[in-house]
């Protein structure tokens, strides 16, 4: 199992080096660090871990650019807000298309990304369907526990629900 993990972490490091402009660290253990940590900020969606790539390359200009964690963390916050329309046009189309399974994502987020199936049911009192969180790889689950994968959409609807801004 753990060589099938630090397969799916390289193939990551392939595809963020290929959609990015970034360059990462010569150390094996580093950059498999550097690409977990943009996969749990992104989960892997091609377009968010281009976009974040490209983001943190604009934001240093100097080449060639090897990227740290203590760079990417820096960035997320201004990232949020320059990337802010895109995470709310995905809240808007659960909130739209599928309100149950917007509330569970923000009951989620709102128990720290983690939280027991059986929780979410019993909230609810009938059965939730989580379909299309599994499928765009928003949530993830292990057992009866659903997990948050995409952190970034995790912090921006923190962020949101804070504000207000989440339409509930």
């Amino acid at each position: 199992m753990q060589s099938l993990k630090y397969f799916q972490l390289a193939q990551k490091e392939i595809e963020i080096n290929k959609f990015g402009k970034l360059t990462f660290p010569k150390d094996d253990l580093l950059a498999m660090k550097m690409a977990a940590v943009i996969y749990s900020l992104t989960g892997g969606h091609p377009f968010f871990t281009r976009h974040l790539c490209s983001f943190v390359s604009q934001r240093y200009p100097e080449r060639p650019l090897t990227v740290s964690i203590k760079m990417v963390a820096g960035l997320v916050e201004q990232y949020l807000e320059y990337a802010g329309r895109d995470f709310q046009e995905i809240m808007d189309r659960f909130s739209r298309d599928y309100p149950e399974e917007r509330d569970a994502c923000i009951a989620i987020v709102q128990n720290g990304g983690t939280i027991l199936l059986s929780e979410l049911t019993k909230a609810s009192n009938k059965k939730i369907n989580l379909r299309h969180l599994l499928g765009y790889q928003i949530i993830q689950m292990d057992g009866d526990k659903v997990c948050f994968v995409k952190a970034l959409l995790a912090q921006y609807s923190r962020n949101q629900s804070a504000d207000l801004k989440i339409n509930c």
